[in-house]
């Protein structure tokens, strides 16, 4: 793995992109019923999968390192595309939000 590109930016193309909303998809099917258990506190929930998803990144580094397919070295590139891809996420998530928000409101002039 050491000379594949184990950090991935998710925007770098769309295959990528796919594999990694696949990912998404999958962990938002997983987080469901944790998030549905509280709906009135889900500000709450969403910031405790937050840390869980901060440190789940962390932990598949250090079982990358622990098998060797990482070195220690590669903490600092991790650290960098996990940044990156918060950020891009970020905008991602908004775009997300605003599309579902507009979907709801009604057609201009029908109000």
């Amino acid at each position: 793995m050491k000379g594949d590109r184990p950090f991935a930016d998710a925007n770098q193309d769309p295959a990528t992109l796919a594999k990694v909303e696949h990912f998404i998809a999958l962990m938002r099917l997983a987080l469901a019923p944790a998030f549905n258990a509280e709906p009135n506190n889900l500000p709450v929930s969403q910031s405790l999968a937050m840390t869980a998803a901060a440190l789940f990144a962390g932990m598949t580094v250090g079982h990358m390192i622990a098998v060797g397919a990482l070195n220690d070295r590669d903490k600092r590139r991790a650290g960098q595309m996990v940044l990156l891809n918060f950020r891009n996420g970020v905008e991602m998530g908004k775009s997300e939000a605003y599309a579902a928000m507009a979907a709801q409101m009604p057609p201009r002039g029908t109000a």
